[in-house]
């Protein structure tokens, strides 16, 4: 009953605002659920009379989130000491020295004369000595030059 009350209240209340056009209202019930329906047209002009009755005006926007700043990070320790690096040398130390060359016998020498001056020579002396290079002509005579010289020495124990 309060529905219809109510229904019937609003319709009064709009009819009473809309005096200037013709209006018409009409309750329903449907499903137990009641319906008011207000037709409002102006008979003069023939336009319906829908912008008298103002939407209400829509919600206002909810207000963005507020973020707020992380704290400030805690202060960096302190760096370590480093150790003080030891001095370097300026200069690398020099090379040791060569090997003395080993003396060429004389016999390897001999063994180039009758030789042409660049001709390759190829010498053994025993098991343990081998002699590769070239004969040149050095001051008149012929002498060996070698880019190969092998020689072994065996160091075994007698009993």
């Amino acid at each position: 009953m309060k529905p219809i009350l109510i229904a019937t209240l609003l319709t009064g209340i709009v009819i009473a605002g809309f005096s200037a056009a013709q209006t018409t209202a009409r309750i329903t019930k449907i499903d137990g659920l009641s319906y008011l329906t207000i037709l409002c047209e102006d008979k003069d002009s023939k336009e319906t009379c829908d912008h008298w009755i103002a939407p209400p005006a829509p919600p206002a926007p909810p207000a963005p989130p507020t973020i707020s700043a992380p704290p400030p990070l805690p202060p960096l320790p302190p760096l370590p000491v480093m150790p003080v690096m030891p001095a370097l040398p300026m200069a690398p130390p020099a090379p040791p020295a060569p090997p003395p060359l080993p003396e060429i016998p004389e016999e390897v020498h001999a063994a180039c004369a009758g030789k042409s001056d660049g001709q390759h020579m190829e010498m053994h002396i025993g098991k343990s000595e081998f002699y590769s290079g070239s004969c040149i002509e050095k001051n008149g005579t012929m002498r060996f030059d070698a880019n190969y010289i092998s020689i072994s020495h065996s160091h075994s124990k007698s009993k």
